[in-house]
């Protein structure tokens, strides 16, 4: 069976869950998000092999993508890391409709700074 291996960006995706209350707070709560990232864990839940290329933050952040996508049977190996930019972050926020809405916090994020000529050749071994 060929890997499907997804390129770009993982990022956290802030979806709320409560609110807003009487003060105007929202409760937010974490998921592992990103176009790529999606795709990947959607190909390894319908019984493929996938595997995701990008860069994280070397923070909890990108603790938590690493850790959700390679429990998802993405596989990770691929992936780098970096302290010079954290991972990227999105709050979702829906309208009265229950239309969804982004605004994301990545300049400069970790997956920006991710430059093909890093990638090694096993990544397209099965692929």
């Amino acid at each position: 069976m060929k890997t499907v291996v997804c390129f770009g960006e993982a990022l956290i995706d802030f979806q709320p869950v409560s609110g807003p209350d009487p003060a105007g707070t929202t409760t937010y709560q974490q998921h592992a998000g990103g176009a790529p990232a999606n795709v990947a864990v959607a190909v390894a839940s319908l019984g493929g092999r996938s595997g995701f290329v990008g860069m994280l933050g070397s923070d909890a952040f990108g603790d938590f993508l690493f850790e959700s996508l390679g429990k998802a049977g993405v596989d990770m190996g691929h992936v780098q890391r970096t302290s010079a930019a954290p991972t990227a972050l999105a709050f979702v926020t829906l309208d009265a409709q229950g239309e969804r809405s982004f605004s994301f916090y990545r300049q400069p994020a970790a997956d920006l700074l991710f430059r093909e000529c890093k990638l090694a050749p096993a990544v397209f071994e099965d692929a």
